[in-house]
This record gives structure tokens, sequence and C-alpha cells, in this order.
């Protein structure tokens, strides 16, 4: 699935997708996409998909 802005969920099939599929746990993971990944994830917590719960980890010696 191709997305054009920061968000996964903007302009994107992924909210329907996911809830077409049923899913009930969705694992978000990147790299050097730290404003991509937490736009995604509020986009999930604003529609309804999760209940928030993160966890992160920064390695800073790459």
């Amino acid at each position: 699935m191709d997305k054009y802005r920061w968000s996964a969920f903007y302009q994107t099939s992924l909210e329907l997708f996911l809830q077409s599929t049923g899913a009930k746990n969705i694992i978000i993971g990147g790299l050097v996409t730290d404003g991509c990944l937490m736009t995604s994830v509020m986009g999930m917590r604003i529609t309804g998909i999760i209940r928030l719960s993160c966890q992160g980890y920064v390695r800073n010696d790459l």
C-alpha cells in the first residue's frame, strides 16, 4: 500500500483494510521515521482502531 503523507491513514485504504481483515494486533515499526510513526499511531487512535499501547526504542549510534 502506497502512502503519500506522514500518516499511513491519510488518503489510503489502510483503515478499511484493517477493519475488513479483523486485525486485532498491529505492530508499527520503521527506521528514521519518528514523525511518520507518530502520525500513523495517532491516526489509529483517532479512528478508534487501537487502544494505545506503545513502547519506544531510540538507537543513537547509527
